[in-house]
């Protein structure tokens, strides 16, 4: 049942799969709001059980093959034109990672933008962590492009967190008004 739904992403038009993925980001920064208090335990549990379905697509639905590797920065925008469906995997890998950094703001402590960063380091490190499990155990192709994207999809979910404080400072301002 998730390798259909992620298939069905995955081969989903793009801008169809940005727009449920933003959609996605403000759904969530609403819930976020409204159940403020418990999103820790929340965002710890979805998390958790996030990171191991990412693991299971990354590492353990693949088959062995050889080694490969492509460690060049931003590979992607120079092979993308010899192969277009480089540029639908570098988006799907972005995509990937956007409900990780829904969740990981909540389990920090600190500023918003402190949360954020810390949620980014984290998604960057369990890619990292992916990438170089996937060329140990030879499944999947080891790229940096990878790591940058799932960085960027963990920065673009982890901004679901600020949305969430403006929706309860919204609510504030509004119950405010309505008292006097």
């Amino acid at each position: 049942m998730i390798q259909q739904l992620y298939n069905g992403i995955y081969y989903m038009d793009l801008f169809a799969a940005a727009a449920m993925f933003l959609g996605l980001i403000l759904v969530w920064s609403v819930f976020g709001a409204l159940l403020w208090k418990k999103m820790k335990i929340i965002g710890a549990v979805i998390a958790v059980l996030y990171a191991a379905v990412i693991l299971y697509f990354t590492l353990f639905s693949r088959g062995k093959g050889p080694i490969s590797h492509e460690i060049r920065p931003f590979s992607t925008l120079t092979l993308g034109p010899q192969n277009p469906e480089l540029y639908r995997a570098a988006v799907m890998n972005i995509f990937l990672f956007v409900p990780l950094g829904m969740m990981l703001p909540h389990l920090f402590t600190g500023s918003p933008l402190r949360r954020i960063l810390l949620s980014v380091l984290i998604g960057g490190c369990l890619s990292a962590g992916i990438e170089l499990a996937q060329h140990f155990m030879l499944v999947g192709m080891t790229q940096t492009d990878d790591v940058i994207c799932n960085s960027l999809g963990t920065a673009f979910g982890a901004c679901a967190y600020p949305l969430s404080l403006l929706w309860i400072q919204l609510r504030e301002k509004h119950k405010n008004k309505n008292k006097a």
